[in-house]
C-alpha cells in the first residue's frame, strides 16, 4: 500500500512481513472508521443510516495476507458506531463478512485471469452486503432497531441502501482494475529492464572485443605521444639552457665593460685626493663628502660587477669552495632594486662560516631563483627571512616570505618543468625546476611548506663534502 525507499532503517523495518501487514491493517481500519462518519439517511426506512465504511474493508482484501488481521481492521472500523452497546454484534458481522470475502477472493485470484476477475469481483462485492446483513435476521436487538420482522423486510433494507452497495462495489471494482494495471506495469517494467540489461551486456561485450582489438594500436599511439612530449620538453629545456648561457655571456661582458670605467673613476678620485694633499688646500667638507659619495658608489658598483661575475661563471665542475653567506649576499645585491621599496630582508645567519664544495655559479642561480619567487609572492609590502645553520653533515638554508602562499593542490607541482601560475609572458615555469636540479646535483634536498595568504617557507639542505 505504501511506497518506501529500499534503503534506510525505516525501510528495513517496514519490509518485515508482520510489520507491513500491521501497518496496512491499521491504515484500512482508520480509513473505514473515518468514512463511517460520511452518513446519510435512507428515505425509505426511518432510523436506517447508510455510510461508506465498507469501501476500505473491501479494498483491504487486495493487501492483507492473513485474515487474522481483520480483527484489527474491523475493531478500529467499528469504533465509529454511535451505539457502543451494538459493538460486539457489528464487529462480528464485519469480521465474518470480510474474512469470507478474503477467502473467496483468494480462490478466484488463483482460478481466473486479470480480464475476468474484475467482473466477478463486482458481484462478489454485492454479495458481501448480503453476508454483512444476514446476521441481522437472527439478532433480536438489531431486528428491533431496524424493525426487520420478515425476509421481505430484510430485502427492503438491502434495497434501501442500494446506492451504498452499488457505489462501494463500483469503487472497489475500479480500484481492483487499477491495482491489476499497476502490477502488470511493474511486471512489464521488470521484463523491459531485464531485456535492456541483456542487450546492454551484449553491446558491452561487443565493445570490449573492439577495444581489445584496438588496444595494441592505442598503446602504440600513446607511446608515440609520450615520445613526442619528451622531445618537446627536451627541446624547450635546450632553448632555455641556451638562453641562460647567452645571459651568462652577456652578464660577463657587461661586468667587464663596467669594470673599466670604474677603474678610471677610481684613478680620478685618487688623483683629486693627491692634488689636494700636494697643494695643501686644507679640508673642504663639500669636496670630502663628494669624494666619499663617489667612493661609496664605486664600491657598490664593484660589488655588483663581482656578483655578476659569480653568477655568470662557466665552470661546470663541483670542486669549488663555496661560501653560502657570500653567495646569499651577492644574490641580494643583484635583487636590491626589486627589494628595496617593498621588502624588508631579515638575515639570521649562523655565526660560523658555512663552506661547502660545489659549483658557485650554479648555487648563485638556484638561490637567486628562490629569492625571486619569494619577492614575486609579496604583492604589497612584506618581509623575507633568511636563516642558515649547520647540522650534522648538512648546511641548512631556509627562506620564508609573507606573501600570498601556494594552494595545497598545486604545491606538489611547482617544481615541474614549465609549470607556472603567472600570466603568459611573465614566467617560464623553469626557475624552481632548475633550482631543484641544482640542489640535487649538490646531493641536497629542497622542501616547500605554505599556508594560503600567510607564508611560504623553502628549506634547502646541502651536504657538506669533506
Amino acid at each position: 500500500m505504501f511506497k518506501i525507499k529500499k534503503t534506510g532503517k525505516i525501510a528495513r523495518i517496514y519490509n518485515i512481513a508482520v510489520v507491513k501487514s500491521l501497518v496496512n491493517a491499521v491504515f484500512f481500519g482508520i480509513a473505514s472508521y473515518i468514512l463511517g462518519f460520511v452518513r446519510f439517511d435512507v428515505s425509505d426506512m426511518v432510523g436506517v443510516m447508510s455510510d461508506f465504511r465498507e469501501i476500505p474493508l473491501l479494498i483491504s482484501v487486495l493487501y492483507i495476507k492473513n485474515p487474522v488481521y481483520y480483527l484489527i481492521i474491523c475493531g478500529i472500523s467499528t469504533l465509529g458506531i454511535s451505539d457502543l452497546s451494538s459493538f460486539p454484534i457489528i464487529f462480528s458481522m464485519h469480521l465474518v463478512s470480510n474474512a469470507s470475502i478474503w477467502f473467496i477472493y483468494s480462490f478466484i485470484r488463483k482460478k481466473t485471469n486479470n480480464c475476468v476477475r474484475p467482473f466477478i469481483w463486482f458481484f462478489i462485492s454485492i454479495f458481501y452486503y448480503f453476508l454483512l446483513l444476514s446476521p441481522r435476521l437472527f439478532a433480536n436487538n438489531v431486528m428491533n432497531i431496524f424493525h426487520i420482522l420478515t425476509f421481505s423486510s430484510y430485502l427492503d433494507v438491502v434495497y434501501s441502501i442500494r446506492f451504498e452497495i452499488i457505489a462501494s462495489s463500483l469503487v472497489s471494482t475500479f480500484y481492483l482494475l487499477q491495482f491489476q494495471s499497476m502490477k502488470l506495469l511493474r511486471k512489464h517494467k521488470a521484463s523491459l529492464e531485464k531485456t535492456v540489461l541483456e542487450r546492454t551486456n551484449k553491446l558491452v561485450a561487443t565493445n570490449e572485443k573492439l577495444l581489445a582489438s584496438n588496444e595494441e594500436l592505442s598503446v602504440q599511439k600513446e607511446q608515440i605521444a609520450n615520445t613526442l612530449n619528451k622531445l618537446k620538453r627536451a627541446q624547450q629545456k635546450l632553448i632555455q639552457a641556451e638562453k641562460m648561457s647567452s645571459l651568462g655571456v652577456l652578464a660577463a661582458g657587461v661586468a667587464h665593460e663596467i669594470n673599466n670605467p670604474l677603474n678610471y673613476i677610481q684613478g680620478g678620485i685618487l688623483g683629486i685626493e693627491n692634488y689636494i694633499k700636494e697643494n695643501k688646500l686644507g679640508k673642504n667638507e663639500k669636496i670630502e663628502f663628494s669624494i666619499y659619495a663617489m667612493k661609496t658608489g664605486i664600491e657598490r658598483a664593484a660589488k655588483i660587477v663581482q656578483s655578476l661575475n659569480h653568477y655568470s661563471r662557466k665552470n661546470r665542475s663541483h670542486t669549488e669552495k663555496c661560501d653560502l653567506h657570500a653567495i646569499i649576499d651577492n644574490c641580494l645585491l643583484m635583487l636590491h632594486n626589486k627589494l628595496k621599496h617593498k621588502v624588508e630582508v631579515r638575515k639570521y645567519y649562523s655565526p660560523e662560516r658555512l663552506i661547502l664544495i660545489g659549483n658557485e655559479g650554479k648555487l648563485h642561480q638556484a638561490i637567486i631563483n628562490i629569492l625571486t619567487n619569494a619577492e614575486q609572492a609579496i604583492k604589497g609590502n612584506g618581509a623575507i627571512s633568511i636563516k642558515t645553520r649547520k647540522t650534522v653533515g648538512f648546511i641548512e638554508l631556509s627562506v620564508s616570505d609573507t606573501g600570498s602562499g601556494i594552494k595545497e593542490d598545486i604545491i606538489s607541482k611547482i617544481t615541474d618543468p614549465f609549470f607556472t601560475t603567472k600570466p603568459p609572458g611573465e614566467g617560464t615555469g623553469l626557475g624552481l625546476s632548475i633550482s631543484e636540479n641544482i640542489i640535487k646535483e649538490h646531493n641536497g634536498t629542497i622542501k616547500f611548506e605554505s599556508t594560503k595568504n600567510k607564508e611560504t617557507k623553502v628549506t634547502v639542505k646541502l651536504k657538506i663534502e669533506s
